[in-house]
């Protein structure tokens, strides 16, 4: 029987029950006093109202029913009584453990209203085979304007970081060098709880890297975000929601993690909560060596003496990082609440680079060789605080948010490089003063000030109006400072050629409006936001450098509900994508000759019209949601390669007309039976790019795809395992051919107590396949790079709940409610 049928089940009995009592209502003779019982029914697992349950409300003294009801779609319910009394309440709905309220007093002196609240709903647990089953939360959640990627039961990231966690996310993408993109794009915004942090200018795979994979409860993918999101990136937002521990009393939860290749990890969380307020506090440490090794080969055609180059490189990330957090809210009335927090990152760490190059003339003789050996240590601090205030008001749904918040990271960066030209056995140093021996130290400032006023104007249970404020200001200061080694004298001197002194900063003030309605099976919501930036960037001994670009950026989003299960949505948003600080920087580097980079001072910002279809199919067994996109590029942001001579290229920045990029994407999730849990995802993409406004040839086209596949298994007696894997097909950019690849994880853990332990064992890269492959041709030279990370890794994972009941729940203000177009499922 379908969960259609018995829901209409339960409102026809629900009916028939109510008959009786109707009709000996009609012939009271007494004055009669009407009531007013309601609520809002929310699934305590994905914390979602709950639509369709049934509620039903008996007397007491004779637990006669007198009246019931249905909730809406936002699980709001109202119910009339004809009298005050004493009753009990009872809340069904399929899947979910009945709940009883009681006693429930009604008294004409208290008003003729009483309302209930958020009314929390708990899944239902069975029993087949020995093995317990409970309701959890579905892998991808569909909202208005994103979708929510519930990460918490991927065993394959226990004891990993944040970049593996996004591995795992359908349609994001992490390469080699641990650069994030969503649907074959890197020009995508990374917040972590709904905040920029200092993610926006920093290394963010170092920042991605210092956080655990335990502390993630779910990554939301915002493609298309409504006017009460930033506008920034291409593709859009992948937001990192933390979890914030809540629970009655004190909770406590430890994590150990070992891994091969010298990798540990240890953090602990606790969390203490009463009526009146919340307190909570985190611990993380990190260390880890991450080994590597490539190879590469260049054939140059116009070039008889260096015509070819091969290069075998191996290389250690090590890293050392320590990070805490602690905050609290206090619940200072009824409607008033105000809460706080304070979190703290310390990194440090030793990267090398042992590199071997060497050239041969066209008859295969070798002409030059030299090892370059480079180490770079690290020094990371970063802090964020934060403040949020929020009102709500009589009417349901009424509220002000206030929310500050400032990022500080300080970054020094030194790096020791030597170059050696050797004899041709690749052994023999030559004396010579060719010879490239530099310190190189970078220091980094950057600061992020934000403040956030929300307000939300419900007119009714499906209408509401958003307006509000977002205000940032970004400063940064890098710097960039080269000692030579001088072979004479045996001493290191300033080099001001290498050296620079790059500032930035950046003001943008927004207002927005946001309405959203439902009518019947409609759902609607249109906004307009409006921002007033400006840019400052330049060399310090330079001149000001102002640049400023004021605009709207409308957004829309339009849905249909086809049946109870079954829905379909239209959304567009106008977008930008900002030129990062690092590509306006006119200083041209000279590090890597013959492979020069600079930046471009004048470089634009993209700006891009954005268009998306959904639908979103669930049943008992799963979920099917394929989209469809489509995006307008105008002013395109990309990297342009000048070449001075044979040998030596200039790496910048230009603004290419415009491209047009599209695609489609697939989620697929399925339980085959109830301890077999399913998904399938994937993405194709295409990019179409006009660049004639720079070289008339200029034109090009990229395409790639790539699928997802995870498989999970709970087994009698708390076992679990799970095994994914992942594969990219061949990709063309436009200037580089990547060769597929592929890599699969497995996973298996076991609960002890009750599940208060837990140990877990992992495989990352099960099979040795996680090798990136490169290949570009020219009509000058042509270039094939093969890289690989550590392949296979085991990890041995523990946690354990040392005391309460430890929920997890989403954190207000701070957390993805400071990034959420309203909270609510509108459409």
């Amino acid at each position: 029987m379908s969960k259609t049928e018995k829901s209409m089940r339960r409102i026809i009995l629900g009916l028939l029950v109510l008959l009786p009592y109707l009709v000996s209502a009609q012939g009271h003779g007494r004055p009669q006093v009407e009531m007013l019982l309601k609520g809002t029914v929310i699934d305590s697992v994905s914390e979602k109202p709950v639509e369709y349950a049934s509620i039903a409300v008996f007397s007491i003294r004779d637990s006669a029913l007198v009246g019931g009801g249905i909730s809406d779609v936002n699980g709001y319910f109202e119910i009339k009584l004809k009298r005050p009394g004493r009753f009990y309440i009872t809340i069904d709905f399929i899947g979910f453990k009945q709940l009883i309220i009681s006693p429930v007093e009604m008294r004409p002196d208290q008003g003729p209203e009483k309302n209930l609240g958020r009314v929390i709903i708990i899944p239902s647990a069975q029993t087949l085979d020995g093995v317990e089953i409970v309701a959890e939360k579905p892998l991808v959640e569909l909202s208005i304007d994103k979708k929510v990627v519930n990460v918490e039961q991927n065993l394959t990231t226990a004891g990993g970081t944040a970049l593996e966690v996004l591995e795992n996310v359908p349609g994001v993408e992490v390469d080699q060098d641990g650069n994030v993109s969503l649907r074959g794009s890197g020009n995508v915004t990374i917040l972590i709880d709904g905040r920029p942090s200092t993610l926006a200018g920093a290394d963010s795979k170092s920042v991605l890297e210092q956080i655990p994979a335990e502390t993630i409860e779910s990554v939301e993918l915002i493609t298309n975000p409504s006017a009460k999101y930033r506008p920034d990136g291409m593709v859009g937002i992948i937001n990192i929601i933390l979890k914030k521990k809540k629970g009655t009393g004190l909770n406590t939860l430890v994590s150990l993690s070992f891994g091969t290749w010298d990798r540990y990890s240890a953090s602990i969380s606790m969390n203490y909560s009463t009526d009146k307020f919340n307190i909570y506090g985190s611990y993380n440490y990190r260390d880890d060596k991450r080994p590597g090794r490539g190879e590469s080969s260049f054939i140059y055609y116009n070039n008889n003496d260096y015509h070819f180059l091969n290069q075998d490189i191996e290389t250690t990330r090590g890293h050392l990082g320590h990070s805490f957090k602690f905050g609290g809210d206090w619940y200072i009335a009824k409607k008033t609440s105000l809460g706080g927090s304070f979190g703290a990152r310390l990194m440090g760490g030793q990267d090398t680079e042992d590199a071997l190059s060497w050239y041969r003339d066209i008859n295969d003789s070798i002409v030059e060789a030299y090892y370059n050996k480079a180490i770079e240590d690290e020094y990371r601090l970063n802090y964020d605080a934060s403040i949020s205030f929020q009102q709500k008001f009589k009417k349901p749904g009424q509220q002000l948010n206030i929310d500050g918040f400032y990022s500080y990271s300080d970054d020094v960066d030194s790096t020791f490089n030597r170059l050696n030209y050797l004899e041709s056995d690749f052994e023999t140093v030559i004396s010579s003063d060719e010879n490239d021996w530099y310190y190189a130290i970078s220091p980094t400032l950057h600061d992020i000030y934000n403040l956030k006023i929300d307000y939300v104007h419900p007119f009714n249970d499906s209408t509401k109006l958003e307006a509000g404020f977002d205000g940032s200001w970004t400063r940064m200061d890098m710097k960039s400072e080269y000692l030579d080694y001088n072979f004479a004298s045996q001493e290191y001197a300033f080099d001001s050629i290498r050296s620079n002194h790059f500032l930035f900063d950046e003001n943008i003030q927004a207002i927005y409006l946001n309405y959203s309605t439902k009518i019947r099976k409609w759902g609607l919501s249109l906004g307009v936001r409006g921002e007033m930036a400006s840019t400052n960037a330049r060399q310090k001994d330079s001149t000001d450098n102002f640049r400023t670009y004021n605009s709207i950026y409308p957004t829309g989003a339009l849905s249909y509900k086809l049946s109870k299960s079954k829905e379909i949505m239209v959304t567009y948003s106008r977008r930008i994508n900002r030129p990062r600080a690092r590509s306006l920087n006119p200083f041209i580097d000279y590090s890597f000759y013959p492979n020069m980079r600079t930046g471009n001072p004048y470089l634009d910002p993209e700006y891009i019209n954005s268009f998306e279809i959904t639908y979103a199919q669930y049943s008992k067994k799963g979920t099917f949601m394929p989209s469809l996109f489509y995006k307008q590029v105008f002013d395109v942001m990309t990297r342009y390669r000048i070449s001075y001579g044979d040998t030596a290229f200039l790496m910048t920045w230009e603004n290419y007309n415009s491209a047009i990029s599209y695609g489609a994407e697939l989620i697929y999730t399925y339980k085959f039976f109830p301890w077999w849990n399913a998904s399938i995802s994937g993405s194709w993409y295409r990019v179409e790019i006009d660049g004639s406004n720079v070289e008339t040839d200029i034109t090009g086209n990229s395409f790639g795809w790539n699928a997802r596949l995870n498989n999970q298994f709970k087994f009698k007696n708390n076992w679990e395992a799970q095994f994914s894997g992942f594969i990219r097909g061949p990709r063309f950019t436009g200037q580089a051919n990547l060769r597929p690849f592929y890599m699969f994880d497995a996973a298996v853990k076991k609960g002890f107590f009750n599940d208060k332990l837990e140990i877990s064992l992992r495989a990352r890269d099960l099979f040795n396949t996680g090798k990136f492959m490169i290949d570009f041709e020219d009509d000058t030279y042509e270039f094939h790079m093969k890289h690989q990370r550590s392949g296979t890794v085991l990890y041995l994972g523990l946690t354990w709940k040392l005391s309460g009941d430890y929920k997890e729940k989403r954190q207000r203000g701070n957390g993805s409610d400071g990034m959420d177009g309203g909270g609510d499922d509108i459409l």
